[in-house]
């Protein structure tokens, strides 16, 4: 049973050359979920605070993610059983443990000492017959790698894109774990209209956190982040607010951008970059951003 969880998002308002900065700090994802939840929980009709929201819409599944917000909000909880299975083909292409040997992987090795006898060549009368299993040593292990991931994109994006995009970068991130990376990640969501900037700034991972794969498969695939879960976001904010920012009406809220204001970081993917129009793209983009990383990929992979 799921306790309602009261959004404690953090303003910031500031003002840089001649434009007006509306900040919006999340707790962690959880906090970020709650806005849609509390948008569920008010909402008359297609309704929030007496104007209209573009999350409450139903249908357009291939461009909103899912077809209605509360769908948004069960994926987000449960798991995304279609971002599940999108990262584990990823997975089995891409294979990581060939290329990058040095990852997470046992070693066999056989001497006249060791943790368990091998009974087959103890049979044979080798005297190196006993054996040791160990790890591999991690290459780049506790080395801490902040990241930056633009989760936006204009209306003309297509649901699809996002989703290889997705799939990609979770896929590249869960090979820089394996290597011993301790990742950091930060989703944002940025969009302008005239002279006014809005972000929201979701923490999805801090360093020394459990890993949850359906978490991260929702977050880094599903549209629907953006087009039900960062538009629930906007709606709960005051009618002043949403009209600075064009909030009240069917469709895509002002325009994308990358949030001016961004903390210190590692590693930054604009959302922008890596737009793929083909699955054939995905593994390929997912070497590409280890070797922005510096990870050392062949380029003939």
């Amino acid at each position: 049973m799921r306790v309602n969880r009261r959004c404690a998002m953090r303003k910031e308002t500031q003002e840089k050359d001649g434009c007006t900065y509306y900040l919006r700090f999340f707790r962690d994802w959880l906090d970020f979920v709650s806005c849609a939840e509390h948008v569920l929980r008010g909402c008359k009709g297609k309704s929030f605070g007496g104007m209209e929201c573009s999350s409450l819409y139903e249908g357009k599944r291939d461009w909103y993610g899912t077809e209605t917000l509360a769908e948004a909000v069960e994926f987000a909880y449960r798991g995304w059983p279609e971002g599940r299975k999108k990262i584990r083909e990823a997975r089995e292409r891409m294979q990581i443990e060939k290329l990058l040997p040095r990852a997470q992987r046992i070693i066999r090795s056989v001497d006249t000492s060791g943790d368990e006898p091998d009974i087959d060549l103890f049979l044979q009368g080798e005297p190196e017959h006993m054996v040791t299993l160990h790890e591999t040593i991690k290459p780049h292990r506790g080395k801490v790698l902040r990241f930056v991931l633009s989760r936006d994109g204009n209306a003309s994006v297509e649901g699809l894109q996002m989703i290889r995009r997705g799939t990609a970068v979770l896929t590249a991130l869960e090979t820089l774990l394996m290597l011993g990376f301790t990742v950091e990640i930060l989703i944002v969501l940025g969009y302008e209209r005239r002279s006014a900037e809005g972000a929201h700034y979701v923490p999805i991972l801090h360093a020394g956190d459990p890993i949850n794969l359906d978490t991260l498969a929702f977050m880094f695939l599903q549209p629907a982040v953006l087009r039900r879960l960062s538009f629930a976001a906007c709606e709960c904010e005051s009618r002043e607010y949403r009209e600075i920012f064009d909030i009240y009406a069917n469709g895509g809220y002002s325009r994308a951008c990358l949030p001016t204001f961004l903390p210190e970081h590692d590693f930054c993917l604009d959302w922008k970059d890596g737009l793929l129009n083909h699955d054939d793209e995905v593994v390929p983009f997912a070497f590409e951003i280890l070797r922005r990383v510096g990870i050392k990929i062949p380029e003939t992979v």
